[in-house]
């Protein structure tokens, strides 16, 4: 995850980016391929960006500047083509649809750490 330094004008990474292909580093950090579209989002309610990837969930705290939490398990697969992920005022919200990702829509609820479906965008549980 990239950050803008307003002052000098320049970007800057906290960490060393890894890339192993199997969605998660030996640091717990998702690894970080070629494409620039993988799935991410800021939950307006913590303030954090939510990723899910390969391996999981990741959860990254642009306050700290580094990855805070990873989560094994979604109820998806994951396709870099066909996961996507928007902010809404309730959290950060995924549809899915395709072959290996699956169908899914829900929301990512950060205190539970946990996605949680919906069967509308009204209905999403607050």
């Amino acid at each position: 995850m990239q950050h803008v330094h307003l002052e000098t004008g320049r970007y800057s990474i906290g960490h060393v980016a890894e890339a192993l292909a199997i969605g998660n580093t030996f640091n717990g950090r998702p690894d970080c391929n070629n494409h620039t579209y993988n799935a991410v989002a800021l939950d307006p309610v913590s303030k954090l960006l939510i990723a899910p990837h390969r391996a999981g969930t990741h959860v990254y705290d642009p306050a700290l500047g580094d990855w805070i939490d990873f989560v094994p398990t979604q109820p998806f697969g994951y396709d870099l083509y066909n996961v996507k992920l928007t902010s809404s005022p309730v959290g950060v919200v995924a549809w899915t649809g395709g072959q290996t990702a699956g169908t899914f829509f829900g929301r990512f609820v950060v205190d539970q750490r946990a996605w949680r479906p919906c069967r509308s965008p009204a209905t999403c549980p607050q």
